[in-house]
């Protein structure tokens, strides 16, 4: 059956009663993907219910004067539908994990979830020609004045020095959202609501209940959902950054794959964190699978191998973030002095600049041999401790959020008021483009410096289009000032879901979740104190 697309009025959409999606529009494709997903994680937890009851019907019916034929009649229906109802258990939680991803997705189209992050920001609005022409010369004002209506304004020099003081406006949400990666920034925003949502729902069930976390429920899998998330922004923006920045965060990954190498081969001792466990637990699941399929142990798995893989996988998470991190620490500086008359606001930027810093140290064996004593004289133990100083990053680096953000719009206002000391408007280095983008920018740049043979003016096009860029990477900058807190979710709640579980799977995935918490910890801040320290020494602006 065909429906009226609600967005582009075609009459090529497919179920549009039930999915409400159009092929013509590429913006319905998510909602299509969970709503699809969602029916048939549906449909096929009914079906396996059904044959779970006919399962226990024919079991209950199975003669009892043959206790042998019965006792192995039963052990084939068993063995018969053993499979359907392992699908069905993770099916059924496939459901549960699509449940509050979809509430918000379909909350975020009403309500732009970005507001959260991104509330009572204003930005520097676009000046007009209008505004501009006041600083031009005197024959371009005149054919300024006498141009007709219809006719494109021709593009006119003004002063570097200039002062330009542009409006402002307040950020509306819904166009976030239309901004590059925009959808990035929701999507990421969703999937960390909705895992911080089903863990307080466990949690509280759990409680009720007096039962043990568990990593077989939604939580565990929200969790893995919004690492993968997190590792997909990093890319992103790894692949949308230019030349130099890839090679800076190439050369940062090679750094840091050998700190944690030598971390892990020689200065394990001195880190609180278990990879010892998890190595074991990782062996066991691998020899299961040999002695199920029938592999050769020779040609599987390595001790040095999975090390080497793990420490490479470490150096490019901890690379990629160097960026995100320089991001923040630019965004700190500034917004520390902006507010150095507020109390309440420096205290927040500082205790998120530092908050990392005492994660770092709950995993440092010396420090840890310390303080465990009095941590335990007062009834808590380490792993509460550890989450209630991740869970202390997340809260003020969130509280922080729309300062850091608030002085990146800024950045519009404040390259206005320097154009004099910039050799051309069009070198921003701190916007995010790709290659191509910025191969058009060096092009357009070259031939204004050809056309404009004074080296003390301006282009009013290239004004405007110094504005427009800060605006348009503002979802570029969230996205690096969100990805450590989501990287520090994710790795919380793998920690809290082991409870007492002592299985290989659950010691695994704690042990991942602690070494996380810490890598994270320590290379958010080690590089953000780094990009501080180089701002502070370099900028001028920022030692005034």
């Amino acid at each position: 059956r065909t429906a009226e697309c609600h967005r582009c009025a075609c009459q090529h959409c497919c179920m549009g009663r039930i999915l409400h999606f159009c092929i013509q529009c590429p913006e319905e494709m998510p909602s299509l993907n969970i709503r699809a997903i969602m029916l048939l994680a549906i449909a096929f937890a009914v079906a396996n219910a059904s044959q779970d009851n006919v399962v226990d019907k024919v079991v209950e019916e199975v003669p009892a004067a043959s206790s042998d034929e019965s006792a192995e009649l039963k052990q084939e229906i068993v063995d018969k539908f053993l499979s359907a109802m392992t699908f069905r258990g993770v099916l059924h939680q496939v459901f549960i994990v699509l449940i509050p991803i979809y509430i918000l997705n379909a909350l975020n189209k009403i309500v732009p979830l970005t507001v959260l992050l991104l509330r009572n920001l204003k930005r520097t609005a676009i000046p007009s020609a209008a505004q501009l022409i006041q600083f031009a010369s005197d024959e371009d004002k005149a054919a300024f004045r006498e141009r007709k209506p219809s006719k494109d304004i021709k593009d006119f020099l003004i002063p570097k020095d200039s002062a330009i003081v542009a409006e402002k406006a307040p950020v509306d949400p819904n166009e976030i959202l239309e901004l590059h990666y925009g959808n990035l920034l929701a999507e990421l925003i969703i999937v960390s609501l909705a895992t911080v949502a089903s863990t307080g729902l466990l949690a509280i069930y759990c409680n009720v209940m007096q039962t043990d976390m568990d990593f077989n429920s939604a939580p565990f899998f929200l969790a893995l959902a919004m690492l993968v998330e997190a590792l997909r922004v990093l890319s992103a923006l790894f692949w949308a950054g230019g030349q130099d920045e890839k090679q800076i965060t190439l050369g940062a990954t090679v750094l840091f794959t050998i700190v944690a190498l030598t971390m892990w081969l020689v200065v394990s001792d001195a880190i609180d964190v278990d990879f010892e466990s998890a190595m074991a637990a990782v062996m066991e699941s691998v020899q299961e699978a040999q002695k199920e399929f029938g592999i050769d142990s020779t040609t599987l798995y390595h001790y040095k191998y999975i090390k080497l893989l793990g420490a490479i996988g470490a150096g490019w998470l901890a690379g990629a973030l160097t960026f995100p991190n320089f991001r923040f620490s630019r965004s700190y500086t500034a917004a520390t002095i902006a507010h150095s008359a507020s109390s309440f606001k420096t205290g927040v930027l500082h205790l998120g600049f530092l908050a990392p810093l005492v994660v770092v140290l709950l995993y440092i064996t010396p420090f840890v041999d310390v303080i465990k004593p009095q941590i335990e004289a007062a009834g808590l133990n380490m792993e509460f401790v550890r989450l209630f100083a991740a869970g202390t990053v997340i809260m003020f680096r969130t509280v922080g959020f729309p300062l850091a953000m608030q002085h990146y719009l800024d950045l519009a206002q404040e390259r206005l008021q320097t154009l004099h000391s910039q050799d051309d408007a069009d070198e921003d280095v701190t916007t995010l483009a790709t290659s191509r983008q910025q191969k058009k920018a060096a092009k357009k740049a070259e031939k204004k410096k050809q056309k404009n043979s004074k080296p003390n003016m301006i282009s009013a096009g290239g004004v405007q289009q110094l504005v427009e860029s800060i605006w348009t990477y503002t979802a570029v900058a969230g996205l690096q000032l969100a990805v450590p807190l989501a990287l520090f979710l994710a790795a919380s709640v793998l920690i809290l879901l082991r409870g007492t579980s002592t299985s290989a799977s659950s010691v695994f995935w704690y042990s991942v979740g602690n070494g996380l918490l810490f890598w994270v910890g320590g290379v958010v801040q080690l590089t953000t104190s780094l990009g501080v320290m180089f701002l502070r020494a370099t900028v001028k602006h920022y030692s005034q």
